[in-house]
């Protein structure tokens, strides 16, 4: 894995905006998923291939997974090759989204986060959470009973 921790302090300014909180820096290719709690950075010419959960991802290379996030910001030559779940979504000229992209509140981030489901209400008030958001692997052990098998067995 080729990822490293630096501090944003990148200048005066930039420190002061973002309040010298480190990003996890991946660079080179990482496999796996990874869910922080603080932002990751995906720098130019790095691959993942995996999900990422974190409050802000910012894209500059390839990612072939589904991101959770509050912000993502795909930069130019970044590329999201899977769904993305998030509340601010910004793609530059020349960043990619090969994927859904569906928008998400703060309480849908946090469920999304801890346990990588959304809990719906049904109609006798019990939640439930869908099926479709992430992978099951990666959902709770709710959804992953709920599924079923297509076809013949």
């Amino acid at each position: 894995m080729a990822s490293s921790e630096k501090e944003n302090g990148r200048g005066f300014l930039a420190s002061l905006f973002r309040r010298g909180e480190p990003d996890v820096e991946i660079g080179g290719y990482q496999a796996g998923d990874l869910q922080e709690e603080r932002p990751i950075h995906v720098l130019t010419g790095a691959a993942v291939a995996g999900n990422l959960a974190a409050p802000k991802v910012v894209v500059a290379g390839l990612v072939y997974g589904q991101i959770v996030t509050r912000q993502l910001r795909i930069e130019e030559g970044g590329q999201v090759w899977g769904d993305v779940h998030a509340q601010e979504v910004a793609v530059t000229d020349g960043g990619k989204v090969h994927g859904w992209l569906h928008t998400i509140d703060e309480d849908g981030y946090r469920q999304l986060h801890e346990n990588g489901t959304v809990a719906v209400r049904t109609g006798d008030g019990e939640p439930e959470p869908p099926e479709d958001l992430l992978p099951a692997e990666l959902a709770g052990p709710a959804v992953r009973r709920r599924t079923r098998r297509q076809g013949p067995v």
